[in-house]
């Protein structure tokens, strides 16, 4: 019997507008304040590099790495005197994440859907976010923290999906099986892989904004979910099916 709806946040739950651009303004003005000498292009060129060096890594180990682990290291190879000061990181990465933040809108039906599971079934959430603070910034702006009785996030733990920690770290703190948990999500290399590895009834929003983010959406055919979706809302039906 399924007793826990648990979903993925970005492009499932809510949508975020590209903000790459804005972002890194954003973080070299604060590094600009701070006494960093070298122009917007060069700094872009070699945070850009580093990042992606990182998203290797994590895809590979599934291992969730900070984004001031990178910011730091392309801060070194620049030179900056202050690259290792904590403060000036943390003011950099929130003032990074400020644009997307901002961007972030929660669609009606996501409320309403969420609104009626939580008559029913216990929610949970389980995020790919280096930066733990900018998810609950999403959730409190959105008003949706208060659905969830169980929050895992990869920055908070060490790992990203699809390895099966976060879900069988999520069952625990639901205390439940994961054969009683079904997991929603728009991408099957993280959230389809990671749900079916653990266990969990895997099942695919095709309208997710997965498959238009190319650094990290790759097409496998290989990965199946259970069941699939159009819409979030299409749940409630599929669910008494499933139940």
């Amino acid at each position: 019997m399924i007793k826990a709806v648990a979903f993925d946040l970005i492009g499932t739950l809510v949508k975020i507008e590209e903000k790459e651009e804005e972002a890194l303004k954003n973080l070299y003005e604060v590094l600009k304040k701070h006494g960093f000498k070298k122009d917007f292009s060069t700094f872009k060129m070699f945070y850009e590099e580093t990042a992606l060096n990182y998203l290797k890594i994590r895809k590979e180990t599934e291992r969730e790495i900070h984004n001031k682990v990178w910011l730091k290291e392309a801060l070194i190879k620049l030179g900056f005197d202050k690259a290792s000061e904590e403060q000036i990181l943390e003011e950099g990465i929130k003032a990074y994440f400020k644009p997307y933040i901002e961007s972030a809108k929660i669609p009606k039906e996501v409320y309403d859907t969420l609104s009626l599971l939580k008559q029913n079934y216990k929610l949970g959430l389980i995020s790919n976010f280096t930066n733990p603070a900018t998810v609950y910034e999403i959730l409190k702006k959105g008003d949706l923290l208060k659905f969830f009785n169980s929050i895992v996030i990869s920055g908070e733990i060490g790992w990203r999906k699809p390895n099966p920690i976060l879900f069988l770290k999520l069952a625990a703190s639901l205390n439940l099986s994961v054969k009683e948990i079904v997991f929603v999500g728009d991408d099957p290399n993280y959230d389809v892989k990671g749900a079916k590895a653990a266990g969990m009834i895997a099942i695919l929003i095709t309208s997710g904004e997965a498959k238009l983010n190319n650094k990290y959406y790759e097409v496998n055919d290989n990965i199946k979910a259970d069941y699939e979706v159009k819409t979030i809302s299409e749940l409630i039906n599929l669910l008494k099916v499933i139940a």
